[in-house]
């Protein structure tokens, strides 16, 4: 039995290989066009612009972790209260913003896609 790239032709794709994250990728972008647009902002705040439910939060908080490990986004405690995070975008979380808008402005069906789109508050 040979073996091509290291998987053996018998195996089978474990559920991680065939498992998607368009969801998670989705909040990602998302969460970095809200905060172009509204700037810094804590984590319930998040939450709520984007419609996460209770039960998902802490897997928006890895979401917000992973952003902060990519060098898009920094958190800081808030000037008020030590035990709230505050999250802004870095320079370079603002150029990916801004690459983001400007595809969005190129091609304005993105906006049909879950990805680019998100509730403004009126």
């Amino acid at each position: 039995m040979g073996v091509k790239r290291g998987v053996s032709k018998t195996t089978k794709p474990s559920s991680d290989q065939t498992k998607t994250y368009l969801h998670q990728d989705n909040k990602r972008v998302r969460t970095l066009l809200i905060l172009h647009e509204k700037g810094r902002m804590n984590q319930n705040r998040l939450q709520h612009t984007q419609e996460i439910k209770r039960g998902t939060w802490k897997k928006y908080n890895n979401i917000l972790t992973e952003l902060e490990n990519y060098g898009l986004l920094k958190s800081e405690p808030s000037e008020y209260r030590s035990d709230v995070k505050m999250f802004d975008l870095t320079d370079k979380g603002k150029d990916l913003a801004k690459e983001i808008i400007t595809l969005v402005d190129k091609f304005p069906e993105l906006e049909n896609f879950e990805t680019f789109f998100h509730k403004k508050d009126t």
